[in-house]
């Protein structure tokens, strides 16, 4: 099944779908358009609740998405109907009821079975348009989806690499480079089977390689974890924590990678199989709560034992008895005459804040992204999801085409 029958949902839908409004140009300017008289018709549905694609976004694409605008601004030109033309069911003006349907042959007739009783005759109006102009459409839709996130995609690169080693960053880079070309080149390519079996092949590999990484960056980070010491020194807390960064920084893009693999495997896979892409999704998302709970954990584990160093622990005996013995001074008539007291209470607080601010800084030290990309790219999955199999059609005007769920 194409995409086409997917949108729609097979030849029933297809039947439903051809009753749709298309909107003429300017309409939505003139008060309520036909396409929201259409929609009032078909169910309480409001247009401002529709996720909606500019059409000049999509014209932007180039290739077959340019060529589909101007047919889809275009359809309702008139011509004639023909046997197995496309057509828009308009009732005439105050009639209100249901098209009547031939059961033995499972299609509707022209005639009117009026609410009131009573027939009436539909009026069919052309539609202009090549059916597979709402494939592209479609795939169109989830372009631009992609499209409105590649500045948060490439910030999000930019920031990871920068606190990559040199080694890690190299390789890393090679491959997100590969994805990014291919990411670019998709929306000229995107039913070219040859392009899209060959790079559909390239990304496995990516996608593997980067799930492999990701395996030995674990068990890097659990093996780290182990064999810190049992007792702490505070040198020994802030290298512990500087090292498990660097890992979790690895770990951070090699997640990345994966994910936007797992992305373009959807896309060059082509067939939009709504299971799979539900299990791909899952997988992307598992991966992110993995991460974010494993470094929420280790952030957890380094800001509590940062105030049980052997130093830390000196300096809150010191703070604990200068505060203490400031209080005693300071209870004594004869000696609280003098100032003793209020230097060394103040003294002990001082202390104290400085162990605080300490621990502070060595819980920041494992200060890390916790958002991989794993997000974004899960929602770019489930997206193409909803537009390539749970859409109830396509509705557009001037402007805007508008996904009916």
């Amino acid at each position: 099944m194409g995409l086409l029958d997917k949108v729609f949902g097979g030849n029933q839908r297809r039947k439903d779908t051809e009753s749709l409004a298309v909107n003429a140009p300017g309409a939505l300017s003139q008060g309520t358009s036909e396409i929201e008289a259409a929609l009032a018709e078909r169910g309480s549905v409001d247009l401002r609740n529709l996720k909606k694609v500019p059409l000049a976004e999509v014209a932007a694409l180039g290739g077959a998405f340019a060529q589909a605008v101007p047919m889809l601004k275009s359809a309702l030109t008139g011509g004639k109907l023909t046997n197995g033309s496309l057509a828009r069911v308009v009732f005439p003006e105050g009639v209100k009821g249901e098209l009547n349907f031939v059961k033995s042959e499972g299609m509707y007739i022209g005639s009117i079975h009026k609410s009131g009783g009573g027939l009436a005759q539909s009026r069919l109006k052309p539609i202009a348009m090549d059916p597979a102009v709402i494939t592209t459409m479609g795939m169109a839709a989830m372009m631009v989806q992609v499209n409105q996130k590649l500045d948060e995609i490439q910030q999000m690169q930019k920031e990871i690499l920068s606190f990559l080693q040199e080694k890690e960053r190299a390789e890393n880079q090679a491959s997100l480079n590969m994805l990014e070309d291919i990411l670019k080149r998709y929306p000229y390519n995107w039913n070219n089977d040859t392009f899209r079996c060959n790079y559909h092949l390239k990304i496995l590999d990516i996608k593997q390689a980067s799930d492999a990484r990701l395996i030995h960056y674990q068990k890097q980070i659990a093996e780290k974890i182990k064999g810190l010491p049992a007792v702490y020194l505070d040198q020994a807390l802030r290298d512990g924590a500087s090292q498990l960064q660097k890992l979790f920084h690895d770990y951070c893009m090699s997640l990345y990678v994966f994910s936007f693999a797992s992305y373009l495997e959807i896309m060059l896979d082509g067939r939009f199989v709504d299971e799979d892409m539900g299990l791909v999704a899952d997988k992307v998302h598992a991966y992110q709560e993995s991460y974010r709970t494993s470094l929420q954990k280790c952030q957890e584990y380094f800001k509590k034992f940062s105030g049980g160093s052997i130093e830390s622990l000196a300096v809150g005996v010191l703070a604990g008895a200068s505060k203490g013995l400031g209080k005693l001074i300071g209870s004594s008539s004869v000696l609280s005459k003098g100032q003793v007291d209020e230097w060394l209470q103040e003294s002990g607080e001082k202390l104290q804040r400085g162990m605080d601010q300490k621990a502070e800084k060595i819980g920041q030290v494992l200060a890390v992204e916790q958002n991989t990309g794993g997000v974004l790219f899960e929602e770019l999955i489930r997206n193409a999801q909803t537009i390539s199999n749970h859409l109830g059609g396509l509705v557009f005007d001037e402007d805007f085409v508008y996904l009916v769920a």
